[in-house]
C-alpha cells in the first residue's frame, strides 16, 4: 500500500474516532446540565491540551510514522475539535520567537472566523 495512501486512511479512521469521541462527551455533558457553549469550550480545551502534549512529547520521537501521526495528530484530534489545531500553530510561531504573526494569525483567524459566522447566518436568514 502507498505511504500516502496509508496516511489517508489513518486520517479518515482517526477522524472517525475523533468525531464520535466529540458526540459522546457532547451527549455525556448535556446530561449533566454542561451543554452548549460549556461543552465545546470543554471539548476545544481538551483537545488543544492533548495536541500541545502530542505535539511537544511524540510527534517528533523517531518511533511514531507518519500514519501515527496522521491518525492522531491530524484524523483523532484534528476531528475532535478544530481548535487545537489552531492553538498549536499559534503555539508554535510564539516558540519560533514570531510574535508578530502568530498575533496576527490569531486574531485574523478569530476576527474572519466571526465575520464567516456573521455573513452565514446573514445569507442564511435573507434566503
Amino acid at each position: 500500500m502507498d505511504d500516502r495512501f496509508r496516511i489517508a486512511v489513518a486520517v479518515g479512521l482517526g477522524g472517525a474516532v475523533g468525531t464520535t469521541t466529540r458526540a459522546v462527551i457532547a451527549s455525556l455533558l448535556s446530561r449533566w446540565g454542561a451543554a452548549g457553549l460549556w461543552g465545546v469550550l470543554f471539548v476545544n480545551i481538551v483537545g488543544a491540551l492533548a495536541l500541545g502534549w502530542y505535539a511537544a512529547r511524540v510527534r517528533h520521537t523517531p518511533r511514531w510514522s507518519a500514519t501515527v501521526a496522521g491518525f492522531v495528530a491530524v484524523g483523532l484530534l484534528g476531528s475532535f475539535t478544530t481548535f487545537s489545531a489552531f492553538s498549536l500553530e499559534v503555539v508554535d510561531l510564539f516558540a519560533d520567537g514570531s510574535w508578530l504573526s502568530g498575533t496576527a494569525y490569531a486574531m485574523g483567524s478569530v476576527g474572519a472566523g466571526l465575520t464567516a459566522a456573521l455573513v452565514g447566518r446573514s445569507m442564511a436568514a435573507r434566503s
